[in-house]
């Protein structure tokens, strides 16, 4: 829901997340790093929501990086003690498709 997504982008601009040893480790393989993590919640939508979890619901938020072409997707929760939103993994990025060059030029024709 949209306010979801505004309470998890609050708690993102306000600090109050924590990033988990995990996303940190799947950051690091995809070439990401805090910022982008940060971005793509910024920009993002929940494309995904877990209930199944005993340790509460999970959300998947897509958005895109800080070079803006990049999508990257971050899996996270909120504590069932605390309100801060702990951002638990982050799924591998792959870059959004750019139409070439010469598309652009035929469209201003």
């Amino acid at each position: 829901s949209a306010r979801l997504l505004q309470r998890i982008q609050t708690a993102v601009v306000n600090r109050e997340y924590d990033v988990t040893v995990h996303a940190v480790e799947e950051m690091a393989e995809d070439g990401l790093d805090i910022f982008d993590v940060e971005a793509a919640i910024a920009s993002g939508q929940i494309i995904k929501t877990e209930t199944n979890d005993p340790r509460g619901a999970r959300y998947t938020i897509v958005g895109t990086a800080t070079d803006e072409h990049t999508r990257v997707g971050v899996v996270g929760r909120f504590k069932e003690t605390a309100s801060n939103y702990s951002a638990v993994s982050s799924i591998a990025k792959s870059p959004t498709p750019l139409p070439p060059p010469h598309a652009a030029l035929r469209r201003g024709e």
